[in-house]
């Protein structure tokens, strides 16, 4: 109920981690199985690699330890401080990595604030709360609030929850949003922050725990209805949008995108010209985007507009090894943005291409403007004298 988004991406790749790494966090200091650092270390280490926002759960993970008594002794055995060391090497070569292109995860970073329409902070709030609307639904129907309160309603005992867990799930469930929200707040800025789901994960986990030890359930069938539109409706809607905004809303959804027809047209035509396979696109950031995703080979994209967003490439290793530009057709005209003819100058465009999507609707077709840079062809070697 907390990721209201069918995107694959970061956020839906951090959440199990994130999970894992909660689960063997309470194994090795809560329950006492030293072994279990060494997994904690693992399941820290990749959700770093996953996304950024695993620095938040490593500073709440050291910040939670010294709360109880067993996270203050825990750390007089040689375990954690091994697992520390396990994280430092899992996460190295990220890190190498990050001292030569921090500019470049600063400026998507920076991208990433201008698109949002609330401050970053109100932002995060905003979605926290809209994300917790379906357990909050759950919670009230099962609450028995505003019915009878004398209905016979199934009962679940479970063993009390000691001190040391109940402070454990409270302090999971409620301050990685906080700390991200107050994150968000300082630097003015969203970056990996605006998907929230891993943030509240333990929601459900500490509503039960808040509950007591024993937990009725009153209107137990419409609570089980409620429960199963909710895990099947929304991946339900999501289908039914794909298949029918195109026609009623004209909306341009980004799952129905042609990328295979565009990138198998722009290969092959690439290919056919210069006898080499496609190695780079760019122009339009959304669209050189989609045809370098489907394109044969997977060519590597070049922000033209925005040079260290790609520091794989320049316009030199453009010119030498050739390349497909491409842009949308916003006129009649259909000439290449000025920025982009500024740093070719000798391209000559191509005529326009129409694509359609697989689902199109009433949406117009989508119209691309496109030139090749042919890749540069080396001389041939004089012929040897005879002597």
């Amino acid at each position: 109920f907390n990721v209201p988004t069918p995107d694959f991406g970061p956020a839906v790749l951090a959440m199990p981690l994130w999970a894992l790494a909660l689960l063997h966090y309470w194994r090795a200091l809560g329950e006492g199985h030293r072994g279990y650092w060494f997994l904690v270390a693992l399941d820290a280490g990749l959700l770093l690699l996953a996304s950024y926002t695993g620095i938040i759960l490593i500073v709440l993970l050291i910040a939670f330890a010294p709360l109880t008594v067993r996270g203050r002794r825990a750390f007089l055995h040689a375990e954690p401080w091994i697992a520390i060391a396990l994280l430092l090497i899992v996460v190295f070569p990220h890190a190498a990595w990050l001292k030569s292109s921090f500019a470049l995860v600063v400026s998507a970073i920076d991208e990433s604030s201008r698109n949002a329409s609330l401050p970053p902070w109100a932002w995060i709030a905003a979605i926290v709360l809209l994300s917790h609307l379906g357990v909050a639904l759950l919670a009230i129907l099962a609450s028995g609030w505003r019915g009878d309160r004398r209905e016979r309603a199934p009962e679940i005992d479970r063993i009390p929850a000691e001190r040391a867990g109940r402070l454990f799930v409270y302090f999971f469930a409620l301050t990685p949003a906080v700390l991200a929200a107050t994150i968000a707040g300082v630097s003015g800025h969203l970056g990996p922050l605006e998907r929230v789901g891993p943030f509240i994960l333990l929601t459900g986990l500490a509503l039960i725990v808040a509950s007591g030890d024993q937990v009725r359930i009153f209107r137990e069938r419409l609570v089980s209805s409620a429960w199963l539109g909710l895990l099947v409706l929304p991946p339900v809607l999501v289908a039914l949008s794909v298949l029918v905004l195109p026609w009623l809303l004209a909306v341009d959804l980004k799952t129905g995108q042609p990328a295979s027809a565009m990138g198998q047209f722009y290969g092959d035509n690439f290919q056919r010209r210069s006898g080499k396979p496609l190695q780079f696109v760019t122009g339009d950031p959304k669209i050189a985007t989609l045809v370098a995703l489907a394109a044969p080979g997977r060519p590597s994209v070049y922000f033209y507009d925005k040079p260290e967003r790609s520091p794989w490439t320049n316009t030199d290793a453009l010119r030498t090894n050739g390349a497909i530009l491409l842009w949308p057709i916003t006129d009649a005209a259909g000439e290449p943005p000025a920025a982009l003819k500024t740093q070719f100058p000798d391209i000559v465009p191509e005529l326009p291409r129409a694509f359609a999507r697989p689902i199109q609707g009433i949406l117009p077709l989508i119209r691309v403007g496109w030139a090749a840079v042919r890749p540069v062809t080396a001389s041939p070697l004089p012929p040897t004298p005879r002597r």
